[in-house]
Formats: C-alpha cells, structure tokens, sequence
C-alpha cells in the first residue's frame, strides 16, 4: 500500500523549514491506497509553501491502480485523488513526466535537475493589502515566443 497524499504533505511541511529551494521528486503511479489525508488538503499545503513537485511515471504503471476501490476510496475517488495529484504538480510549477520505461530514469532526473538549475526566481511585493489566507493567483508573461514558461498558479499570503 501507498499513503502518498500523506507523504507529499510532510515532505512539503519539512521542506517549509529548509533552506533553498524546496523541490521534491516522486516516483509512482499517482495511486494513493492508504492515506488519511485527502488530495485536497495537500494541495492546501502546498499552496502555503515554496515548495515544487516533480512526478515520474512508468507508462506501464499509468492505469493500473486506477480500476479499484480501497478501504478509504471509491474508483471515482480513487481517480479523482489521481488528478488531484496532477493538479498539485501543475500549480507548483513542477511538471510529471512519463517513462516508457524505468531504464529512463536516471535521464529524466539528470533532465530535472538540469531544469532547476535552468530556472529564475521571481518575487514581488504587492501594492493591496489582502486578506490573510486567501489563494492569490499569479501569471506571468514572456514575451519571446521560444520560452518555455511553467510558474506556479498563485499563494497564499
């Protein structure tokens, strides 16, 4: 069994405390048969860190745990903890990326760590007062037209 919305949330929480930047990279199908926690409060972590999700999959695994239920979900909870998931790698500004086979995986980490090292860090102050433990969103725009842009979708102030 898999509590992976369990483990995502204390990785983020003993990132919070870390410096540099936070990052972590799961390795999974994205199928959660254990957790107590729900997607959803993830993500609701997540939103109040730094911190950025990388997901790796093997192809072969991409539909495999998403056919039954467990003790804690049914097939269509089961499925929507999956996409949970894909939205949370989506707003950190991570990314997942799909192996066809697991012999590709020290190339997908080399290319992820490449990508970190390729990356800006942008910050702002904002000129409106807000109120406190709202999600704020937040898009950002190149104008050259070969950039590849991934930010994450917002925070929580």
């Amino acid at each position: 069994g898999t509590a992976l919305n369990d483990f995502l949330y204390s990785a983020v929480r003993n990132l919070d405390s870390r410096q540099g930047r936070p990052v972590v990279i799961l390795l999974s199908d994205g199928v959660d048969t254990l957790s107590f926690l729900r997607m959803e409060e993830v993500i609701w972590k997540l939103r109040r860190s730094d911190a950025v999700i990388y997901r790796v999959q093997v192809q072969e695994s991409a539909a495999r745990g998403l056919g039954y239920a467990t003790v804690w979900r049914s097939m269509k909870q089961q499925k929507r903890e999956v996409e949970g998931l894909d939205r949370a790698v989506s707003e950190s500004g991570g990314r997942v990326r799909i192996l066809q086979s697991i012999d590709e995986l020290p190339a997908a980490l080399d290319e992820i760590l490449l990508e970190l090292r390729q990356q800006y860090v942008l910050g702002y102050y904002s000129t409106v007062a807000h109120e406190q433990d709202r999600f704020r969103p937040v898009s950002v725009r190149v104008d050259r037209p070969d950039a590849d842009v991934r930010t994450r979708s917002g925070h929580v102030n």
